[in-house]
C-alpha cells in the first residue's frame, strides 16, 4: 500500500437502518486525493466508499426482501469491493457464503483488514480475494472457494470508469453465476 500518513487513514460509519452501524477504515486526506488524481501506477479508486455503496447499503437495511433475498444460504460475489463496505453490510444478512473481490491488491487487503475488523461472526463465511476481469487465473481461484463453482448472485456498486471494461466485466460476472463449466459453455456458443 502507498505510504500515506498515519492522518491520512480515517473511518467511514453509518447507520444502515436494520443492518446496525457499520464502520470501514478508508484513506482520505490532501496526500490521498494527490495520490489519487496523479496517474500513480497502484489504483487507489477502491480506498474509500463510494455513493453507490451507501446507497445499495441503505436499500439492504431498509428492505426485509432485499436482505432475504440476498441472504438466507445465498452464495454472493462481489465485484471491486472497495474497503468492503458493502461486504459488510451482505454479511449481516446472513449469506451463506461471501466473497469480496477487487482488482487491486492492496485494496483487497484493506477490505480484508475491515473484514477482521468488524468480526464478521454471523456465521458467514467471508473471504477477500483478489480478481482482474480478464484474469481466468484469479476468476479460477474466486470460482474454485464454491463446490459447485458458481455463486447464486454477483453484484458491484461503483465499478465502471470505461466503456472498454464491460466486455471483461460481463465475461467476469458470468463466469461467476455459471460456474467454470457453464462459463466455458458460454465463452464457447458466443
Amino acid at each position: 500500500m502507498a505510504n500515506f500518513a498515519a492522518e491520512a487513514v480515517a473511518a467511514h460509519a453509518e447507520d444502515y437502518g436494520n443492518l446496525g452501524r457499520l464502520e470501514v477504515a478508508m484513506y482520505s486526506g490532501e496526500e490521498f486525493i494527490q495520490a489519487t488524481r496523479s496517474g500513480q501506477e497502484e489504483d487507489h479508486t477502491g480506498k474509500r466508499p463510494y455513493g453507490g455503496a451507501m446507497v445499495f447499503c441503505d436499500a439492504l437495511g431498509g428492505s426485509a426482501a432485499l436482505r432475504s433475498l440476498l441472504g438466507g444460504g445465498s452464495r454472493v460475489a462481489e465485484l471491486g469491493c472497495g474497503v468492503g463496505l458493502v461486504g459488510l453490510a451482505l454479511a449481516r444478512c446472513r449469506a451463506a457464503a461471501l466473497v469480496l473481490t477487487d482488482g487491486e491488491a492492496s485494496t483487497v487487503d484493506l477490505a480484508r483488514r475491515n473484514v477482521e475488523a468488524a468480526g464478521v461472526g454471523t456465521g458467514t463465511e467471508v473471504r477477500c480475494m483478489r480478481l482482474g476481469w480478464g484474469s481466468a487465473e484469479e476468476l479460477a481461484a474466486v470460482q474454485g472457494t464454491q463446490p459447485s463453482g458458481g455463486f447464486d448472485v454477483v453484484l458491484g456498486t461503483d465499478l465502471m470508469y470505461y466503456r472498454t471494461d464491460v466486455p471483461e466485466l460481463v465475461n467476469c460476472a458470468a463466469g461467476l453465476l455459471l460456474g467454470a463449466g457453464g462459463a466455458a459453455a458460454a465463452a464457447a456458443a458466443a
